[in-house]
C-alpha cells in the first residue's frame, strides 16, 4: 500500500512531521522547506500472496484491509521505519490536527486517539519513551554501529539501535584506535537519512513543548567515505598491490576562481622554492605578464601596475577622449623576422603615438576572410606608458597562413601592404565612475619594412615548472605540433610520434585533446594546485568585454572555466 506521499516536493504528511514534530532551530532550515528528520511511511507492505481484494478499490478509515500477520512500513528511500513509531507519530499528529482524525458527524475529535492509546498500551512502562534508530550504509545496507558511541544495539545484523539517553543522547565517533585510524575516522560521516547534513555527530532536534511520543524513530545514514568513493579494490588484480589507492581529502582549503585574471593569477602563484612543480593546460605561454596576488589586485586596473611620470603615479581620469586624437598616432609597421628560416614572416610589429598615458589600448587589425568579407582579428591590448607609445607584436594581422606551420615557401606575403585596424582606448576612472571610451575605426598604415627587433614583453613562471604539458589538435582549432626538423635525429622521431619530452604533448589522434588545466606544487611539506579549464596564454587575461576588454592582452576567443585552487598536506 502507498500512502502517496512522495516528498519531492514536501507532501502534507512531509510538513506534518517537520512542523509539529520538531522544534525550529536555526541549523536546520529543512523543517521551514517542509524536510523533515524523521522518516515519513509511504510504503505499507503485508506478507502473503496478492488477492483480488489487493490491487484495486477504495479503503476508508475504520475498514477492515482483511489482512494479518506482519506489517511493515518503508520510507520513500525504501528504508524500514519502526512500525509502533509510526502509529505513535500519527496518533500525536491527530491529537495535534484533529482536523485529519475520521470521526462520525455526531462524534467529537478525540484529545488522545486510540492510536496512541494502542501505542501506550503495548510498550511497557520501561520502553515509553525509546528512541530507536535504523542504522544503514549509503546504499542502504544495514550498518552494525561499529565505532560509534551514544547507540546500543539491538540487533546489530539488522542495523537497529537504541539511542542513549533517548531525544538527549548524541550519536558520535568512537576514539581512533586499532584498524580505526585518525584518518579512517576522520572520514566516518554521519547523519539523518531524511534531511540535512552529515558530519561527525548526530543529536535529534527537541520535540515541541507539550509533546510526548511512546515511541520515537529515525533513520541513520553512516557513510565511510573512502570504500563509498573509491570503491573495494580487487585483491586478485595485480595493478592492486601496485598502483597506490587515491586518497580521499576533506577540508581542504578552496577558493573559487571566477575568472582568467583569477586563473592566471593562481597559476603563476607557484612558489618560486617549489619542488616539483607542474603546469598542465592546452597551451603554455611564458612570455606575458600575469596578474599577481589576489581580488581585487588582479582585475584591471590594478593588475597593470600604474606608470609613473617623475617617480609620482599617473591619476585616473574622466576628462573626454578627443575624436582628434588619432591625428596624432602617426602609426608605424614592419613586418617581424623571428630568425627562424621555418617560420614566415607574417607577424606585424605596430608602433602608435600620441596616446593618454595610463589607458589601456586594444587594437583589433581588420582582415579579409572568406566570401570576400572583412572582420576583426584577434588582436592585441597593452598599457600606454608615461611616454604615451606603445608598440605591439601582432600575429599574422593579414590572416596570410592557413594553418600556423605554413613553410615561408607557401606563404606570399605583399609589400608594401597597408594594415587597418579599429582601436579602442580606455581610460581607467576614479573609484565608482565610469571609464572613459573611445573606438578610433580603420585607422591605417603601410608596411614596407622587416625587423627582427620584438615588442616588449614580460614573463610567468608558466614555463619554468619542473613537468609541463600542453594538448595539440588541429581538427579542434587547438593548434598543431611543430613538424620535424631537417635530418631529424631517431630521439626526435620518437619524442615526435610519442608526445614526450618539456612540455609534454597529450595528443594521440587527431580527434584526442585535453582541455582540463593543472598548476601544483609542492613546497614545505604542502601542495598548492589549480583546477580549472582553458589555455595559459595572453588571451586568458580577461577584462569587461562591454568597453573592449581592458587589461585583455588580446588574442582568441577563448572562455576560462570555473576554478579552484586550494593547498593540501
Amino acid at each position: 500500500m502507498d500512502l502517496g506521499q512522495s516528498g519531492r516536493p514536501p507532501g502534507n504528511w512531509n510538513r506534518l512531521y517537520a512542523q509539529e514534530l520538531e522544534q525550529p532551530q536555526g541549523n536546520r532550515p529543512e523543517r521551514a522547506l517542509g524536510e523533515p528528520l524523521r522518516p515519513v511511511p509511504k510504503y505499507f507492505f503485508y506478507a502473503g500472496p496478492i488477492t483480488a481484494n489487493d490491487k484495486s478499490g477504495l479503503v476508508r478509515p475504520t475498514d477492515d484491509l482483511g489482512r494479518g500477520g506482519d506489517l511493515r512500513i518503508y520510507s520513500e528511500d525504501g528504508l524500514p521505519i519502526d512500525a509502533l513509531a509510526v502509529a505513535s507519530h500519527f496518533g500525536r499528529l491527530m491529537t495535534i490536527n484533529a482536523a485529519i482524525q475520521f470521526v462520525f458527524p455526531a462524534q467529537n475529535p478525540q484529545a488522545a486517539t486510540a492510536v496512541e492509546q494502542m501505542v501506550t498500551s503495548i510498550l511497557p512502562q520501561a520502553q515509553q519513551g525509546v528512541v530507536r534508530l535504523h542504522l544503514a550504509d549509503a546504499a542502504g545496507q544495514p550498518y552494525n554501529g561499529a565505532n560509534l558511541t551514544g547507540v546500543t544495539a539491538v540487533n546489530a545484523a539488522t542495523g537497529i539501535s537504541t539511542l542513549n539517553q533517548n531525544m538527549n543522547g548524541t550519536i558520535a565517533k568512537a576514539n581512533a584506535g586499532g584498524q580505526f585510524t585518525t584518518d579512517v575516522r576522520q572520514r566516518l560521516l554521519l547523519g539523518p537519512a531524511t534531511s540535512g547534513r552529515l558530519t561527525d555527530t548526530f543529536t535529534p532536534v527537541p520535540l515541541p513543548a507539550n509533546v510526548m511520543l511512546p515511541r520515537d524513530f529515525f533513520s541513520i545514514r553512516v557513510l565511510q567515505l573512502n570504500p563509498y568513493l573509491l570503491g573495494t579494490r580487487n585483491p586478485q588484480d595485480n595493478a592492486t598491490p601496485i598502483e597506490p589507492a587515491p586518497m580521499v581529502r576533506m577540508y581542504e582549503p578552496l577558493n573559487f576562481l571566477t575568472d582568467g585574471n583569477q586563473v592566471a593569477a593562481a597559476n603563476d602563484a607557484i612558489p618560486n622554492a617549489a619542488q616539483p612543480t607542474l603546469c598542465v593546460a592546452q597551451a603554455l605561454n611564458g612570455n606575458f605578464q600575469a596578474p599577481t596576488g589576489v581580488v581585487p589586485n588582479v582585475e584591471w586596473p590594478l593588475f597593470t601596475g600604474v606608470p609613473t611620470l617623475n617617480n609620482q603615479p599617473l591619476p585616473p581620469t574622466t576628462a573626454p577622449l578627443p575624436i582628434g586624437l588619432r591625428n596624432g598616432f602617426n602609426p608605424t609597421a614592419q613586418y617581424f623576422d623571428d630568425g627562424n628560416p621555418n617560420t614566415a614572416n607574417v607577424d606585424v610589429i605596430l608602433t602608435l603615438h600620441g596616446l593618454p598615458p595610463n589607458a589601456w589600448v586594444r587594437v583589433y587589425p581588420r582582415k579579409f576572410i572568406s566570401d570576400a568579407r572583412e572582420a576583426r582579428g584577434d588582436g592585441k591590448g597593452l598599457l600606454v606608458p608615461a611616454n604615451g607609445t606603445v608598440i605591439l607584436h601582432l600575429v599574422d594581422p593579414l590572416g596570410l597562413t592557413k594553418t600556423p606551420n605554413d613553410p615561408p615557401n607557401q606563404v606570399t606575403i605583399p609589400l608594401p601592404a597597408t594594415l587597418r585596424f579599429d582601436l579602442v582606448v580606455i581610460e581607467p576612472p576614479p573609484a565608482n565612475t565610469v571609464p572613459v571610451t573611445r573606438i578610433y575605426g580603420n585607422v591605417a598604415t603601410t608596411i614596407t619594412t622587416t625587423t627582427n627587433v620584438d615588442a616588449p614583453g614580460g614573463a610567468n613562471r608558466y614555463n619554468t615548472a619542473t613537468w609541463r604539458g600542453i594538448t595539440t589538435s588541429g581538427v579542434l582549432g587547438l593548434g598543431q605540433t611543430a613538424p620535424l626538423p631537417n635530418n631529424p635525429t631517431f630521439l626526435q622521431v620518437l619524442q615526435f610520434l610519442t608526445g614526450e619530452g618539456q612540455p609534454r604533448n597529450a595528443t594521440r589522434l587527431p580527434t584526442m585533446a585535453r582541455r582540463d588545466l593543472l598548476a601544483a606544487s609542492l613546497n614545505g611539506g604542502n601542495w598548492t594546485g589549480v583546477i580549472s579549464g582553458g589555455r595559459l596564454t595572453p588571451e586568458v587575461i580577461s577584462g569587461n568585454a562591454r568597453i573592449g576588454c581592458p587589461g585583455g592582452l588580446g588574442g582568441r576567443e577563448t572562455q576560462q572555466a570555473a576554478s579552484l585552487s586550494g593547498r593540501s598536506s
